[in-house]
């Protein structure tokens, strides 16, 4: 896009996921191929259900593994990351867990699990110093640059680096999980307030636009350090699948702190231990403490979180283009 903004193009767009694009006369058409709809029949059977669910995500790691005698997974320690994690060891692949953060207490989680999988780990702690060198190469990679998108590409930065170093061209991470499983705190409020259909609508709405919202920055962040990011959760016949499964199994009340249900149920099933499977979600921008240290840069430079990231990529479009 920065490209475009530089040529001073004012109407800017991301190529939706499932078209192509029919370009006559000088005009642009976009013709759906592949799209997701959202179903009109739910499944209702618990036990067929966390049955179906390990199938279909047995046969979405395997599908994205079958050219492949290794892995780097980016690993929190969390529900997702350690799922992918215990199929991909399942299915016969060699697992190289990858975890970053600022402190060493943010990294406990992760060696902690990784323990638990018998899974080797290389952890990496970075300073603010390498967080204020590396945020340059991040909102100019993503170009955005709102603290919230920020906070998340760098963890994701950091993780592809180390891949790369470690002679990984391929990565696996969690991402898509939370909005198909409903895993967002976010989701609490939905349910208490629009109740059982008003969050199965949220859920879909969240999966449909996760492609420009989610996977745009992560592809470009492990794209710069030439990873190949790959999504499990993501795949096509899991994603319909899971949108038909009802929300109250993915979120059984307004109060659930745990979230993500039927996830949890189906992983113990795989063989997680119980520890990590009902382990509460953590976001990685906070757990690995890049949005506090963001914010105390932002605030050495006597600015707010967004005037800060806004000038360094501004510096970026000076420079660069």
């Amino acid at each position: 896009m920065k490209s475009l903004w530089a040529a001073e193009f004012d109407k800017i767009m991301a190529f939706p996921p499932g078209y192509i694009a029919d370009i006559t006369d000088g005009s642009i058409y976009l013709k759906p191929v592949k799209s997701l709809e959202k179903p009109r029949d739910l499944e209702t059977n618990l036990e067929s259900i966390s049955n179906n669910l390990v199938e279909f995500l047995f046969n979405a790691v395997s599908e994205r593994i079958s050219d492949l005698n290794s892995i780097a997974i980016a690993f929190s320690g969390g529900l997702d990351s350690s799922l992918l994690a215990l199929l991909c060891e399942k299915l016969g692949v060699e697992v190289q867990l990858i975890s970053v953060g600022l402190s060493n207490e943010s990294l406990k989680d992760s060696v902690e699990a990784a323990k638990l999988l018998e899974l080797p780990i290389h952890t990496k702690i970075f300073s603010v110093e390498d967080l204020e060198k590396d945020l340059v190469d991040v909102v100019w990679a993503i170009e955005r640059t709102d603290l919230m998108s920020v906070s998340i590409a760098v963890p994701l930065f950091w993780v592809a680096k180390e891949a790369r170093e470690l002679g990984f061209r391929v990565m696996f991470d969690g991402q898509g999980a939370d909005e198909l499983f409903g895993g967002y705190h976010k989701y609490l409020s939905v349910l208490g307030e629009l109740g059982a259909e008003g969050l199965e609508n949220t859920l879909f709405l969240d999966v449909v636009m996760s492609s420009e919202v989610n996977f745009a920055r992560d592809e470009k962040v492990c794209a710069v350090n030439g990873v190949e990011l790959r999504l499990p959760y993501i795949d096509w016949e899991l994603v319909n699948y899971g949108l038909k499964i009802p929300p109250q199994l993915k979120i059984c009340s307004s109060k659930d702190q745990l979230r993500k249900r039927i996830l949890r149920e189906a992983s113990l099933k795989i063989g997680l231990p119980k520890d990590i499977a009902f382990k509460p979600k953590k976001a990685i921008q906070y757990s690995t403490g890049v949005n506090k240290a963001i914010r105390i840069l932002a605030k050495r430079n006597g600015l707010k979180p967004i005037e800060y990231l806004e000038k360094l990529f501004m510096q970026c479009m000076k420079e660069r283009i």
